[in-house]
């Protein structure tokens, strides 16, 4: 069976058409230009809120993209994790995203230092 993708709708409940947006990989898999080509994917090792093999599958999938990853696991950390917060700053100071295209638009400003002038001044120093 070949899944087709679709845009979730409140009346649209079909599990089968919308299986594929549980899951990042399906849209992974996708050619895509403008996919990030870095990813911080950091969480704790006790994290009942995502899977450590999904999140592993997706960095190893990044990876094989040609993307440059930074996958980490906080040993006996839960959910929201943020032991290296100095490095994920960094991080974003060097071009990373911290919020995908899809939200851009829909009323969430872009963190992006490359597209928002005003966080690529704030991060300069860094």
């Amino acid at each position: 069976m070949t899944m087709v993708c679709r845009p979730i709708h409140i009346t649209d409940l079909e599990i089968p058409e919308n299986l594929c947006l549980m899951s990042p990989m399906y849209f992974i898999g996708q050619k895509n230009p403008d996919r990030a080509k870095r990813w911080w994917i950091h969480l704790g090792t006790e994290d009942t809120d995502n899977s450590l093999t999904v999140t592993s599958n997706l960095a190893a999938a990044l990876d094989n993209l040609g993307a440059d990853v930074s996958h980490r696991m906080y040993w006996d950390e839960g959910h929201g994790a943020n032991s290296d917060a100095a490095d994920f700053i960094t991080w974003v100071a060097q071009g990373g995203r911290l919020i995908f295209r899809l939200n851009q638009g829909q009323g969430f400003p872009s963190v992006d230092p490359v597209h928002n002038p005003r966080v690529k001044q704030r991060f300069a120093g860094v």
